[in-house]
């Protein structure tokens, strides 16, 4: 139990989330966060929120009732000639007459112990409230660009410009993997992501082989954006202008800078972009992972060397 002030109430934890307490998470974190249509937190976010995962999900209680909660999703993080254990941290919230009483750096901290253990490369989360994650070890990382795509006048329809069928499933998988730099897959995490309530897939190309996808909107938070994308950069331009223009709304498409092949295109379609940090960033074991880099660089000069 906690020591606080009279005039606060008593809270208990962190800890990781029970089973029995898994309903609650999700009406709690639809009181604070906008969930789409469905109401439901957990189908906006369904790799993460979800009670397989509740080992990830750490909350502080009062009275048995949840009134903080941070989230984490570990993922394999495929960077160049190595892969990375990725911790995606979410879904953190307290209760407004809860709120300054550092529950959720306590949370944070919890979790980032735990990430320790478990072998965890690095921490990575989505969030403007630079200040506060800075004083727990984050860091800005990366850069984001930002397209704004007015809806034209007119815009031709892609060739094969349909809503993905079961059979162009795998193939979009495929495209997504082309990235450089991207979290690993499998088919079922794809269609999860895929089937998010609010969200938007199109893709343009052969039945069973399309050469591009785009992903716009997801749940309630990403409305208008377009957030993922692969495949042959004028087609998802050309996929992305259609779309503007059907639906006559504005969108943005996020690129990262490390998308070094598609940008010149973006830039020529759709103007100079904004830039923004990609994302915050906190090293759980930084001279560990230095370690692992320099013997992968050691292991690609010396090909005998198992990695």
């Amino acid at each position: 139990m906690s020591h606080l002030p009279s005039d606060r109430p008593p809270t208990e934890g962190p800890r990781p989330l029970i089973f029995s307490e898994f309903e609650e998470l999700e009406q709690f974190l639809g009181t604070i966060f906008p969930t789409s249509s469905a109401g439901r937190y957990g189908l906006d976010y369904p790799t993460m929120i979800h009670p397989g995962n509740r080992a990830w999900l750490w909350v502080c209680t009062d009275e048995e009732h949840i009134v903080a909660h941070a989230g984490m999703q570990v993922v394999q993080l495929a960077c160049g000639p190595m892969d990375l254990v990725l911790g995606n941290i979410g879904a953190v919230a307290t209760a407004d007459q809860y709120r300054g009483l550092g529950l959720s750096s306590s949370i944070l901290t919890a979790l980032r112990r735990e990430a320790v253990r478990a072998g965890i490369d690095l921490l990575l989360l989505w969030s403007e409230k630079f200040d506060f994650y800075h004083r727990l070890g984050y860091h800005p990382a990366g850069t984001e660009l930002l397209y704004q795509i007015r809806p034209p006048v007119y815009a031709q329809k892609p060739i094969g410009w349909r809503s993905p069928e079961p059979i162009d499933r795998e193939p979009l998988l495929e495209l997504y993997h082309r990235h450089d730099l991207g979290v690993r897959r499998d088919l079922s995490r794809m269609n999860l992501l895929l089937n998010i309530p609010e969200t938007t897939v199109r893709c343009c190309g052969p039945l069973g082989a399309p050469i591009a996808y785009i992903v716009a909107d997801k749940g309630a938070d990403l409305l208008d954006h377009i957030h993922e994308w692969g495949g042959d950069p004028e087609a998802i331009a050309s996929c992305t202008t259609y779309l503007a223009f059907a639906q006559q709304r504005m969108l943005t498409l996020h690129a990262p800078s490390s998308s070094t092949a598609a940008l010149p295109c973006f830039e020529s379609r759709f103007g100079p972009p904004v830039a923004h940090p990609l994302a915050l960033v906190h090293l759980v074991d930084p001279v560990g992972l230095c370690a692992r880099i320099l013997h992968t660089m050691g292991t690609l000069l010396d090909p005998s060397q198992p990695i």
